[in-house]
């Protein structure tokens, strides 16, 4: 999976992605991301899968796998959800 063509990232003064929405789907707006997600974006650059950000993460973070698994999902839930997912 990766982040769709539609959306399109920009990183804010604070190192942080906003992403827009442009036209494809039904969701046309502006999500702002936290360092969670802001990570997440960056592995959807290039083609991934759940488990490589989950184990990314934690190479990365000192923290329980299992929540950093559940954050993960819930953010591609999310970017599913409004459909800037390609899969």
């Amino acid at each position: 999976m990766r982040l769709k063509e539609s959306a399109v990232t920009q990183k804010t003064r604070n190192g942080y992605f906003t992403v827009f929405a442009e036209g494809g789907g039904d969701f046309k707006g502006m999500l702002r991301c936290n360092k969670t997600a802001n990570f997440i974006l960056e592995c959807l650059e290039n083609e991934t899968s759940e488990d490589e950000i989950v184990k990314k993460m934690s190479s990365v973070y000192d923290g329980d796998p299992v929540i950093m698994a559940q954050d993960v999902r819930a953010v591609l839930e999310k970017l599913r959800s409004i459909g800037l997912l390609s899969e």
